[in-house]
């Protein structure tokens, strides 16, 4: 087994807290880490609305700790469970996508985001794409396209940030 620690922010507060990802030996560590991704984010996230968890789990370049995240509220903030989404758009705006979390925590624990690859269960949207590629993170996977519009494909192309889908049997965001 191997084990790598990681960072996320808890429920309480944006408190951070550190856990350790443990992945079988002989497996594909693309794929294991993006199913642990799915499983930590349906714990985590916050949010009702379609189509599913959202999560993001950011592995820097020569850091020792992966930073996690799941679409949550703000810190202190009520959740849409607590008070219901507030949708515009066709999109609840309550919540903070998973790969601004996972960069705002890498901000804060002074851990560099460049050359960093970024495991998103859905495709970035057009907002997380541009903050993704002002990071200089190198590379994304991704499991869901909930969003594949032509921009968001511009900005990761423009950005120089390589995008793989992973085939692990995700059952919403395609």
């Amino acid at each position: 087994m191997i084990k790598i620690p990681y960072i996320f922010r808890g429920s309480v507060a944006g408190l951070i807290e550190n856990d350790v990802i443990t992945i079988p030996e002989n497996s594909i560590l693309e794929i294991e880490l993006m199913k642990f991704l799915i499983s930590k984010a349906k714990e985590l996230y916050t949010c009702k609305r379609p189509p599913g968890p959202a999560g993001a789990l950011l592995v820097p370049l020569h850091a020792r700790d992966y930073i996690l995240a799941s679409a949550t509220a703000p810190p202190g903030s009520r959740t849409c469970f607590e008070i219901g989404c507030e949708i515009e758009n066709g999109h609840c705006v309550r919540t903070n996508h998973a790969e601004m979390i996972a960069i705002a925590i890498a901000a804060q624990q002074g851990i560099p985001t460049y050359g960093a690859t970024m495991y998103s269960i859905l495709k970035p949207c057009y907002q997380c794409a541009k903050l993704i590629a002002e990071a200089g993170i190198f590379r994304i996977y991704f499991a869901g396209k909930a969003y594949d519009e032509q921009r968001t494909k511009d900005v990761l192309s423009f950005g120089s940030v390589e995008i793989t889908k992973l085939e692990v049997g995700l059952d919403y965001g395609n």
